[in-house]
């Protein structure tokens, strides 16, 4: 672990764990890295041993290289979203900023896409406040319906 340049054993098995720090390492996942995440595009390829099929037998997945640019910041990330430079993004993107992405669409010839997701918002309400007047008012079913 010394000469890999970590400090001890458990942070290079961590390191050397996971299948997108770890080309090298075999996976069963559908896609397995091909360069090191440090670096500045991350390239995956499609796992020829993926286990899964389409229902006419094609096999999964379907893409066969996914190319990830790293970035150090949000901003330099929107920027690369409004100019069209890249082709399909789900992971990083922020509801927040669907109106500047909405307002480059054109310029930027993108096209926002929204779809379901299993990443929905919460709300959980506390029917048992110490303040009867929120307690009261929570526990109001048109209020929750409301909300």
């Amino acid at each position: 672990s010394d000469a890999a340049g970590f400090d001890g054993w458990d942070q290079y098995y961590l390191d050397r764990d996971s299948w997108y720090l770890n080309p090298e390492k075999p996976t069963v996942g559908p896609w397995r890295a091909v360069n090191q995440l440090s670096e500045e595009l991350f390239v995956m390829e499609r796992n020829p041993y993926f286990h899964q099929i389409d229902a006419e037998g094609n096999q999964l997945p379907y893409i066969d290289h996914i190319q990830h640019r790293l970035f150090d910041t949000d901003e330099v990330f929107n920027l690369w979203i409004i100019n069209g430079e890249i082709d399909f993004q789900g992971r990083h993107v922020q509801i927040a900023n669907y109106t500047l992405y909405k307002e480059n669409e054109e310029s930027g010839n993108y096209q926002i896409l929204l779809g379901p997701t299993s990443n929905g918002d919460t709300l959980s309400i506390n029917h048992a406040n110490k303040n009867e007047r929120l307690s009261a008012f929570f526990q109001n079913r048109e209020v929750r319906t409301a909300l």
